[in-house]
């Protein structure tokens, strides 16, 4: 115990004199899935620009469509939806704020509570692999950074569509010398396409920063508020469920030539209200809160060739439920990572240490390597290892159907990431090659249909993959497309995967968009997927097509027009066919 704070000192004196911050990547965001940049790290940028020339309506159909990530559905729209990317499941995405760690240590289903719209976003940053050392436990498998605007324009939209949804949005922003505001409200519901899997939806989200002379104030805080139906989510009964999240964050950044400076603090508030059978109300149902905060400071400092970047964070978490009883876990970080830049490539390494109280500490690190190969052809290839904590619910959790392990291990895991990008003016391909090798993975398994799930820890579970990914702008036409085949090795066997094993080990990925006219497009989403281990497999359509003026935006669509019902996850049918008209006014 005194070795290792011993060491936290001396890491700290270490971060005070050698002026390191957090590295922020610097982005190209004008209309680029992959930048040109020499990096280590496989990155891919999803921009405004994107979102709205692909008609992407809800962060949901936004992780299923685009390559890289996955989408696992229980109810329509973002009432309910878990998060994976590369084989994982739910729990093994690292799900960050403006570079903010928000995932929720009560349960990763909660990890997709946004306090805030797709419309409120500047732009996504997806890094496939494990990413641990900058961002800490959780980039398991990879790491998805949503950046929110800091001003806006005016906006007023409403949509109306099948099974009773309705959606209403406005948006105000403004920016006035160095200072810059935005303020947005959206509210949404739906009698659900099927009985039991309503929603009623509400968010409020506010931003403003302020910039002069290399230093910049901002600040960030997003309230959701929905309440939905949850037939057969988590359990065989009609259930249902409300939450409310409130995530609050303050920063400050002074950059000069050589350096940058970065101190912030997050407070994160959720709470859950389960009821197992909306029928029978007091036979099981759960309240729990949890609160998080997250205190960070970081630096970094460049030279001509070399660059340096160190950490410290505390993070306290706390959760208060009626069924699981009360705990807090807290946490100190440190994170060392430097930057070396050759002729034609860049070392990239790292390393982190996370100091748990009344638990093992745990160190992780990265190395990684980019290379120039060409003016138009860039090289990647990564290796490192990862951490997850369990979670609340993996530990203590117990209900009928689902009984936690308070004997849970961390789970790990060693990622290799590999990837080879061809650049011209109008195209990009990438080919990706990635492996991970898993220790004590948590999952929560069964041996027959209608025992409990248990959440254990897996002795082997490695995983395999390649990947393609193609973006084409040609004038008026923009299409991006990637397909992705996985193969899990020395599988263990046996039992039923409720998570860990039900990923989709091919899926194919087409989205493109084409001006019929000045003002009139036509949009087309496609996917197609298959559940490793299972006969779940399908392919999903939507079609959109819109009308654009100066100040309106009309748009038609019609979603999964194949009607498509599979099961993503065991039990739960994805929604079938529904229409829903648009109309923006800015």
């Amino acid at each position: 115990m005194k070795a290792r704070w011993i060491c936290f000192l001396f890491f700290l004196i270490i971060v005070l004199q050698v002026f390191s911050s957090a590295i922020e990547e610097k982005v190209e965001v004008k209309g680029k899935i992959f930048s040109s940049e020499v990096r280590s790290k496989s990155m891919l940028i999803i921009a405004a620009e994107e979102i709205k020339t692909l008609q992407i309506r809800s962060f949901a159909d936004l992780f299923s469509f685009f390559t890289a990530l996955n989408v696992s559905r229980r109810g329509p729209d973002e009432s309910s939806y878990d998060l994976s990317m590369r084989g994982s499941h739910f729990e093994q995405v690292l799900v960050l704020i403006d570079g903010v760690p928000f995932n929720n240590p009560q349960s990763g289903h909660f990890n997709t509570d946004f306090p805030f719209a797709l419309n409120d976003i500047e732009r996504i940053e997806i890094v496939r692999g494990g990413s641990s050392t900058v961002y800490g436990a959780g980039a398991f498998a990879g790491m998805v950074n949503i950046i929110l605007k800091k001003k806006s324009n005016n906006t007023l939209a409403l949509s109306a569509g099948s099974n009773n949804f309705f959606s209403g949005r406005m948006a105000w922003g403004k920016a006035t010398g160095n200072f810059n505001c935005h303020f947005s409200a959206n509210r949404s519901n739906s009698s659900g396409f099927y009985p039991g899997r309503e929603f009623d939806q509400a968010q409020l989200t506010g931003s403003a920063s302020y910039s002069a002379n290399g230093s910049q104030l901002e600040f960030v805080s997003g309230y959701l508020s929905k309440d939905f139906g949850a037939n057969g989510f988590y359990e065989p009964a009609p259930s249902t469920e409300d939450s409310q999240a409130l995530f609050t964050l303050i920063k400050f950044q002074k950059t000069t030539k050589h350096t940058r400076y970065q101190l912030g603090y997050s407070w994160q508030n959720h709470r859950d209200h389960f009821i197992l059978d909306r029928y029978r109300p007091d036979y099981f149902w759960n309240r729990s809160l949890t609160r998080s905060h997250f205190l960070f400071f970081s630096a970094a400092r460049d030279w001509s060739l070399f660059s340096l970047a160190c950490g410290a964070e505390y993070k306290q978490e706390n959760l208060q439920s009626t069924r699981m009883g009360n705990f807090e876990r807290r946490q100190a970080s440190l994170h060392l990572n430097g930057s070396y830049s050759l002729a034609q490539g860049v070392i990239d390494l790292g390393i982190r240490g996370d100091l748990l109280a009344d638990a093992a500490d745990q160190f992780i690190y990265y190395a990684g390597y980019g290379h120039r190969f060409s003016k138009f052809v860039l090289g990647k290839f990564s290796l490192g290892r990862s951490l997850r904590l369990p979670t609340f619910t993996e530990l203590h959790y117990r209900s009928p159907n689902n009984h936690g392990n308070k004997d849970l291990q961390s789970e790990t895991s060693f990622n290799f990431e590999s990837s080879l990008t061809w650049f011209s003016a109008a195209r990009t391909i990438d080919f990706s090659l990635f492996f991970r090798r898993q220790s004590a993975a948590i999952d929560w398994i069964r041996y027959k249909t209608g025992d409990p799930w248990q959440a254990v820890n897996l002795r082997k579970n490695d995983l395999l993959g390649i990947e393609l990914t193609q973006q084409w702008r040609r004038g008026k036409f923009l299409l991006l497309a990637a397909i992705e085949k996985m193969w899990v090795l020395n599988e263990q066997d046996g039992f039923q995967s409720k998570y860990g094993l039900r990923f989709p080990d091919f899926s194919l990925k087409v989205n493109f968009s084409f001006a019929l006219s000045k003002s009139l497009a036509l949009t087309n989403n496609y996917l197609y997927k298959h559940i490793f281990r299972t006969p779940e497999k399908g392919h999903f359509l939507n079609t959109v097509l819109s009308y654009r003026s100066q100040q309106w935006h009309f748009s038609l669509r019609v979603e999964n027009i194949f009607n498509t019902t599979i099961e993503e996850i065991p039990g739960i049918p994805v929604d079938g066919r529904r229409l829903v008209l648009g109309c923006e006014y800015f």
